[in-house]
């Protein structure tokens, strides 16, 4: 029979435990996606270097995706990925420039495909390359579908 103090004792450090998960848990926290449909606008923001930012869009199979990206400003430097529904990335841009855009290919799948916008460059194996950051600033999405 275990005595008091080692239960108060393995109390105290479970509920330390669950204390620090809980206070460490927006550190892994990432936001949902939002929803994105063809032919419209997104108004968004960056606060801080190194962030990306998800959006979802409805597409069908035979269908290109027309995606531009315009920052407010002269200073905020931004890439785009798209993923198709099975996450696979089919187009991404590595290094941040002023206004990304691209034309996708003929889409062979329909579903939910993935839009992401960053404000920071990638080394090919996906490491952060503090080189390249983008800057906080405002920016405009803007979504087409042929």
């Amino acid at each position: 029979m275990m005595n008091f103090s080692y239960s108060r004792t393995y109390l105290f450090m479970a509920l330390s435990f669950t204390l620090f998960l809980t206070g460490c848990s927006s550190l892994f926290q990432e936001s949902l996606p939002q929803s994105l449909t063809c032919g419209g606008t997104h108004q968004g923001s960056f606060s801080e270097n190194f962030e990306k930012q998800d959006f979802e869009i409805e597409l069908i199979a035979g269908q290109s995706v027309t995606v531009a990206l315009t920052p407010v400003g002269d200073y905020l430097l931004t890439a785009l990925e798209l993923y198709e529904p099975a996450s696979d990335r089919i187009i991404f841009q590595q290094d941040p420039v002023k206004a990304p855009g691209f034309e996708s290919e003929v889409l062979s799948a329909t579903g939910t495909y993935l839009i992401r916008v960053r404000n920071y460059g990638l080394f090919p194996d996906d490491r952060i390359d503090y080189q390249t950051k983008g800057r906080a600033g405002d920016y405009r999405l803007e979504v087409g579908c042929n």
